[in-house]
Order: C-alpha cells, then structure tokens, then sequence
C-alpha cells in the first residue's frame, strides 16, 4: 500500500472526502498539520478584505477544483490567470427577503501553481477579528477526524466573550438565514449557498449551521456541509 494510500484511510477533515483517491490527501494532511502550528505557517491581514496567507503553500489549483466541485466562474483577473474567484450565490427558500449583496466572493491567488492567499469580502473584517479568524482556523489543526460519519470535530478554547459572534454579528455579514429554528435552550440559523459554475449542468451547494445559546446570544457551535463532509466547531462554556 502507497503512502498516499495509506492517508487515504486516515485522514477526513474539512476539505476531504472518502471518494477521493491520490496524493491529494497527503496536501490536505500538511495543510491541516500547519494549522496546528499556525503562526509559523500562516499570517492574516485585513487591508482589502480578510486574507489568510499561506507562508508554505501546499494546496494547488487541482485540488480546489476538487474541493469546490467545479472551476470557478472566473479565472482570470486584471489578466492575471493566478488570480481565481470561486462565487457562492446566497440562496433563499423564496424571494429574496433582504436588501443588500450577501453573496459570498472567494479570491484566490496562486503561484507557481501553489495556493498563496485566501480572501474574503471586506464586510468580514468589520465583525470578526483577525485573532478570531486565526484562533478559529487553528482548532482545525486539532480536530478529531470521525471516518466513518464523515465528520471533523473540534473545539474553539481560550477565548473572551467578546470574541464569540452573537445573531447580530452573523446576520449583519450573512443576512438573513435561509431558515431558521428555536428550542428552550438553542436558537439555529441555517444558511445555504450555491456554488456557481461554468457548467450549467452542475448544481453544487455548501450549507452552514450556526447554534446560538438561547441565554446568551453567544454562538455555541457552527456546522458546515460540503460534499458530504461535515465540519464542526464547538465554542467552550465561557465564564
């Protein structure tokens, strides 16, 4: 058995499925490894929007067509073919109920075929931190992997209240949610987006749980789906 075989059988996390073969895994194994050790791998930056920067690249551009299901819809930016932007268009259950553009620009830059920054619109930066974004992208580096539920699990830690989105945050970079529930003790956004194409045949989709305390507003979990995989991050009791 090869050694990218090998990881096949060892490694789900965010961005992996069980269906996938290659030396694939052993990328998105390094890369969830980096994020254990995340000062010395990554930097993030907020000055057009909130970047993360990849110091030891290791993604290439195959492997997010593999995440994302699909090319992007654009390719080419300011004549620069490294230079992608993955588009996911906010859905609702029926006519748009909210002003504003609440769609999800994903910038991707590339070199020498290797994945250098990551950013998200600049609206993210006005509520979430970039201590916040870092603290939530290094649990990742720490998460459980459940093969067999297809699901990854870790826990947010060591954080002040302040850090911790509320519905207010959430709403006001999301809007409205595409559904939502409340039960005595939680309250559950649902968010749904597609993931625009340039084959109309393909209908891909991402769609993301946020479970506030009822109490407190603060949120106590967030769940993400894509193809198949579930990602959950749980926020510790906060004194």
């Amino acid at each position: 058995m090869t050694i990218c075989k090998k990881f096949a059988f060892i490694f789900l996390s965010l961005v992996i499925l069980s269906t996938v073969t290659g030396c694939v895994y052993l990328r998105f194994l390094k890369l969830k490894n980096q994020m254990a050790d995340f000062n010395k791998n990554f930097e993030i930056t907020d000055e057009n929007g909130l970047s993360l920067v990849f110091l030891n690249p290791v993604l290439k551009k195959s492997d997010m067509v593999w995440l994302m299901g699909t090319e992007p819809t654009i390719m080419e930016v300011d004549g620069n073919p490294d230079n992608w932007i993955y588009e996911l268009k906010k859905r609702y259950r029926g006519k748009k109920n909210e002003e504003g553009d609440f769609d999800i620009p994903l910038d991707l830059a590339f070199e020498k075929n290797k994945l250098t920054v990551f950013t998200m619109p600049e609206r993210f930066t006005k509520y979430f931190s970039k201590s916040l974004f870092e603290k939530f992208l290094s649990t990742l580096g720490q998460a459980e992997i459940d093969k067999g539920d297809k699901q990854a699990n870790s826990t947010y830690e060591g954080a002040s209240k302040t850090e911790i989105p509320t519905t207010k945050e959430i709403r006001a970079v999301l809007g409205n949610p595409y559904s939502g529930k409340a039960t005595k003790e939680e309250l559950t956004y649902v968010y749904r987006y597609k993931i625009l194409s340039p084959d109309p045949e393909k209908n891909l989709g991402v769609r993301i749980t946020f479970n506030f305390n009822k109490d407190t507003d603060y949120l106590a979990s967030v769940v993400a789906n894509i193809k198949g995989l579930k990602v959950k991050i749980s926020f510790s009791d906060l004194q």
